[in-house]
């Protein structure tokens, strides 16, 4: 874990972005006759996150108007933070959906940035319920 803080904080610029997407896609987990879909991304810190940062991450929900969020708190410096959604219904294959990430301020919850990324399915539901 050192090692990680160290390398971590070696390459902490004090300006430019402060994340980049580091993959990311829709997951089908198949089992016994059943198929679920979710979708998620990577990203990594390109700058310091002091502790208590807030990462906020809101999903394009196929099935309803009001987007999936979800939050994580920086404690522990980390090479990359992970997000995801819970399994989707309504996905409509070769359809782009949207996903942000926002950086918010430790205790004031400030916006300190937003990236966006576009995400799409090769796979609909009417192909999952098969």
């Amino acid at each position: 874990m050192t090692i990680a803080a160290l390398a971590l904080s070696g390459c902490g610029q004090e300006s430019g972005p402060w994340l980049a997407f580091d993959g990311g896609g829709f997951v089908v987990n198949y089992s016994a006759g059943y198929a679920a879909a979710f979708y998620g991304f990577n990203v990594k810190p390109m700058r310091r996150l002091p502790a208590g940062t807030v990462l906020e991450a809101a999903f394009e929900d196929p099935a309803g108007p009001q987007p999936i969020v979800n939050r994580q708190v920086v404690g522990e410096p980390a090479l990359r933070y992970s997000f995801r959604t819970p399994y989707l219904h309504g996905i409509v294959a070769k359809h782009p959906y949207r996903a942000e990430i926002r950086v918010l301020e430790a205790g004031s919850g400030k916006l300190l940035a937003s990236y966006q990324a576009m995400f799409t399915s090769q796979v609909d539901d009417a192909w999952l319920k098969q």
